[in-house]
């Protein structure tokens, strides 16, 4: 389809990264989402609070005012001037984890309008290159509803991340189809 963008990856080495940013979260270390977003930054103009957290931010507190990031008067992200991140390289980690890719693998819509067109523009069905692709591409959001119906108690932590259990370890290990 024209005009669509490029995810970046395939459904199945999407899942892997992230299978690798999973293990990283559960260790405590920090990752980096680094999705293409080109000129997009409709994460920044939310309107979201996002809070200083300790674990995560250490050595960022500067960038923080009263414990959370500031926004200007439009709700934009007081640190995106010139329609760029003037932190890019010392974003929050909440920054850093942010990828709406993630959103258009789930086949999920934004709340945020701004978003859900940014994620509208991913050629998802483009990045399908093989069967196993298309089974973890499936998988995806079966398995993230399933596991907010089970209340896993990382699931939060997973949105961010933007994949669930069984589609890491598929895409971790090799994917079978058990239906």
């Amino acid at each position: 389809m024209a005009g669509l963008k490029p995810m970046g990856s395939s459904p199945t080495t999407y899942a892997r990264k992230l299978k690798r940013y999973y293990e990283d979260m559960i260790a405590g270390k920090d990752y980096v989402a680094n999705p293409p977003c080109g000129d997009c930054t409709a994460c920044c103009r939310t309107g979201t609070t996002i809070h200083y957290t300790p674990h995560e931010d250490k050595g960022r507190e500067h960038l923080f005012v009263n414990g959370v990031l500031p926004l200007t008067c439009d709700l934009e992200c007081g640190y995106l001037v010139d329609d760029k991140c003037s932190v890019y390289n010392e974003r929050p980690s909440v920054c850093r984890r942010y990828d709406c890719r993630s959103l258009a693998f789930g086949g999920v819509t934004s709340k945020f309008p701004m978003i859900a067109d940014a994620v509208a523009q991913w050629d998802v069905e483009g990045s399908v290159k093989t069967n196993a692709d298309r089974r973890v591409l499936e998988m995806i959001p079966i398995e993230a509803k399933a596991m907010v119906m089970r209340g896993d108690h990382i699931r939060d932590r997973l949105k961010l991340v933007g994949l669930t259990n069984r589609a890491i370890v598929v895409a971790g290990l090799k994917v079978e189809d058990k239906r």
